[in-house]
């Protein structure tokens, strides 16, 4: 505590007690380099969330059960909208392929919206079942010759969406890694249909994108799973119009 003395030309604070400005603001530009650091450390840190999720959202988080719910819902949904769309001019053996691009697209799909995450194991039990499937149908009907045509969509599309991610940052690591499964079942009915796909995807993104900016909407990325989705029964749809009308 300092004590103020009535005579006004006496200062007996020693000369440890008085303020040193010098010290002051050594201690403040102290204080302010590491404030910065660890703005830094803390960009860097959100930065690597990011890349290891594809998005730059904070929101991520586990799955419920009621997620899981409508997560099915929208997966019966996608299988019946792509059969669907399909049976005027599909054979039978590929009705099954188009059953299975829908439901596994309509469940990432929605679980993408929720979460912002395509994780990796559910990925692999979309990838498998399609393999399997692909496989067998190829077995059982030889003359089919889908398995080529599907695992030269599938390479050709993850390399393209892993060089767009590259440079545009446009897609995320969930994205790639999923893209080309539905490429491959795609590309067993026509790779034009794949093509097509992959088109119809990107115009629905960059006009989701567009959309939100135009709103106001800071977030960098939007969800692609429901966009692929959507494109997939676009796109079989379109095709489907295309070899009734053309013939091809």
């Amino acid at each position: 505590m300092t004590t103020v003395l009535d005579a006004p030309h006496l200062d007996i604070q020693p000369d440890a007690l008085i303020p040193d400005k010098r010290a002051s603001a050594e201690t403040t530009e102290e204080y302010g380099r590491a404030g910065e650091a660890a703005d830094k450390a803390s960009s860097e840190a959100y930065g690597s969330v990011e890349v290891e999720s594809g998005f730059n959202e904070a929101g991520l988080r586990e799955l419920t059960g009621h997620d899981w719910l409508a997560a099915a819902a929208w997966g019966i949904a996608g299988a019946v909208a792509t059969s669907a769309v399909s049976l005027p001019f599909l054979p039978m053996h590929l009705i099954a392929l188009t059953f299975v691009l829908g439901a596994g697209l309509g469940v990432l799909g929605y679980l993408d919206h929720c979460t912002q995450l395509i994780r990796n194991k559910h990925t692999v039990v979309f990838g498998a079942a399609a393999a399997v499937l692909l496989t067998a149908t190829q077995i059982l009907i030889p003359a089919a010759q889908i398995l080529i045509p599907a695992l030269v969509a599938a390479a050709v599309t993850f390399v393209f969406m892993l060089g767009l991610a590259v440079i545009t940052k446009f897609a995320g690591g969930g994205d790639i890694k999923l893209s080309p499964v539905p490429a491959a079942l795609l590309a067993a009915v026509s790779p034009l249909a794949a093509m097509m796909w992959l088109l119809f995807t990107f115009v629905l993104c960059l006009g989701a994108m567009i959309a939100a900016r135009l709103s106001g909407n800071t977030r960098k990325h939007v969800a692609m799973a429901p966009f692929m989705a959507i494109a997939a029964g676009l796109s079989l749809g379109t095709y489907g119009m295309l070899s009734l009308v053309l013939g091809i």
